[in-house]
């Protein structure tokens, strides 16, 4: 009788053993979410760059105009009427990351079609006067809590010799993107 309750007694251990062992651990089913909103970002002109009205020398020469304060700078040439830096407004998502880039140079062309003049050192940056971008990207600022950042855009106009008279026109590219 004794092995019987021995034996009794080291299978209800085993049993109690195996259901504790069992109650130790548990799993459930967790939930998740996103939200992918649709906010694009766009660029506005606000302001073409303007060079101004230029009378040329007999030599070559060149007019600056910075995007971050739109200081003109003349060489060889006399600027009659000042000329002013091209202004952009972004919109887009308010506080977002993004990056901007613009055209390196570009080609001003007479109405006629007979005479061009080059832009090139192309430079975006900021209307406050910030330095802190004045080559022909940004790769990284954000937009303001509200939804906007405004930019400027400066160059650097070839002006020939002798330059003929007229109104000359171009294009250039600008890009802006989230990053």
């Amino acid at each position: 009788m004794k092995k019987l309750s021995v034996f009794s007694a080291a299978i209800l251990s085993l049993t109690i053993s195996a259901f504790t062992q069992a109650q130790q651990s548990a799993s459930g089913t967790g939930s998740a979410s996103a939200e992918i909103q649709s906010e694009d970002i766009s660029v506005e002109e606000q302001q073409l760059l303007d060079f101004g009205r230029i009378s040329p020398f007999s030599v070559d020469g060149a007019l600056t105009i910075r995007a971050s304060d739109n200081r003109n700078t003349p060489v060889n040439i006399i600027l009659t009427e000042t000329g002013v830096r091209g202004q952009w407004l972004v919109t887009g998502f308010p506080n977002a990351s993004f990056a901007v880039s613009v055209t390196n140079e570009f080609t001003l062309t007479s109405e006629d079609g007979d005479n061009t003049m080059q832009v090139t050192g192309v430079n975006v940056g900021f209307p406050n006067g910030s330095t802190a971008a004045s080559s022909n990207n940004i790769t990284s600022t954000t937009i303001s809590g509200t939804g906007e950042r405004s930019l400027s855009v400066g160059g650097r106009l070839n002006v020939g010799a002798d330059q003929p008279a007229g109104v000359y026109n171009g294009q250039y590219q600008i890009t802006v993107v989230y990053n």
